[in-house]
């Protein structure tokens, strides 16, 4: 579940719900793509993939070492799904927002595999 601004809560653990209504939207596609890093920059691929897909939401999942973790910054928000998390030079995504991962990791060489789910067009 999103708050249309960018935030994402887990129904039945962040928020209670007694119902949920769903409204139909405009027909989405969604594609399943893989990027591999070995010791490189994240960032041109992942703006490439931006930049390729500019009303679509892009998700992250998935698991990389990061040169310096001392320079990634993942704020922990109350009464919010944390969608990454760093443990020691591992940053582990579950659906995280590619704008959100490109301001985390801009500059990192990192070495691992995400896997990129683009929804288009962007839900609204």
């Amino acid at each position: 579940m999103t708050n249309g601004k960018g935030g994402f809560f887990k129904t039945g653990q962040q928020i209670l719900t007694e119902r949920i209504a769903a409204t139909i939207g405009d027909p989405a596609t969604t594609q399943l793509l893989t990027v591999s890093f070995t010791d490189e920059e994240i960032a041109p691929k992942l703006q490439e993939i931006a930049a390729s897909q500019p009303n679509a939401l892009i998700l992250l999942s998935g698991s990389i070492v990061v040169d310096m973790p001392e320079n990634v910054r993942i704020p922990i928000e109350a009464n919010r799904l944390q969608t990454a998390k760093l443990v020691d030079k591992t940053v582990t995504m579950t659906f995280h927002p590619i704008e959100l991962a490109l301001q985390q990791l801009g500059e990192q060489y990192v070495t691992g595999t995400l896997t990129v789910k683009v929804i288009s067009p962007r839900p609204s």
